[in-house]
């Protein structure tokens, strides 16, 4: 009875602070809100500083693996062989990007390289499908935590999914008529005007303050002694 009494007025007595206004915690709630000015830099920090920091190796990779992709594959190549389009350049895209340990970041220049050398937007889309979806941790865990019989059943829809919408996207295209990016020599005489050029100049320079704070922080975690 006195417990049911007690309970009656603590409820008492939060009804009459949220009818005041006053709920518990409230003035320390907006105290603590943070100013425009301090949401401005934190989004600023977010955007340039830890975003970065969580996709600059990534994207490192991806950017010297497209490179490689460039030098190496001669323009047209799968065109030549018959695997640029179509249900075989589907599953090409699909063998290569299902074992690749590869994360979205660094798909994209890999993809676009890809299709500089003849692949079409459709099967570059199931490399960038697969290939983050179904990289080696990913499988890891959904094996422990759900089963074998379970991983092999994500990877066959996941194929199917991405083979399927990449014979669309292809067909979309070609129904459509739509312009696709020029990548041969007219791309390379256009260049890049002086916004990109400025822009490009700008993200390097982030990078590079990204890959040198990352490394400073490694060397000073190795001569750190571990705490007993």
């Amino acid at each position: 009875m006195i417990q049911k009494i007690a309970g009656n007025r603590t409820i008492e007595g939060e009804a009459s602070c949220a009818a005041d206004g006053q709920m518990c915690g409230c003035a320390e709630e907006a105290a603590a809100k943070p100013s425009l000015a301090a949401r401005i830099k934190s989004m600023a920090r977010y955007a340039f500083v830890e975003f970065v920091d969580d996709i600059s190796i990534h994207f490192i990779i991806g950017v010297a693996a497209a490179a490689a992709i460039t030098m190496i594959i001669p323009a047209g190549f799968f065109d030549s062989i018959n695997l640029g389009s179509g249900i075989q350049g589907m599953l090409l895209m699909l063998a290569v990007g299902f074992p690749m340990y590869i994360c979205s970041t660094s798909s994209i220049p890999i993809a676009v390289a890809l299709m500089i050398k003849g692949i079409s937007p459709g099967a570059a889309f199931v490399f960038l499908f697969a290939g983050p979806a179904t990289n080696a941790a990913s499988m890891a865990v959904l094996a422990k935590k759900l089963g074998k019989k379970t991983m092999v059943a994500y990877l066959a829809v996941m194929a199917v999914c991405a083979v399927g919408f990449g014979l669309l996207l292809d067909a979309l295209i070609r129904w459509f008529a739509l312009p696709m990016p020029e990548f041969g020599a007219a791309a390379i005489q256009y260049g890049a005007g002086p916004l990109q050029t400025a822009a490009g100049i700008v993200f390097g320079v982030i990078l590079l303050r990204s890959i040198a704070a990352k490394l400073i922080r490694r060397i000073r975690s190795k001569k750190t002694p571990p705490v007993c």
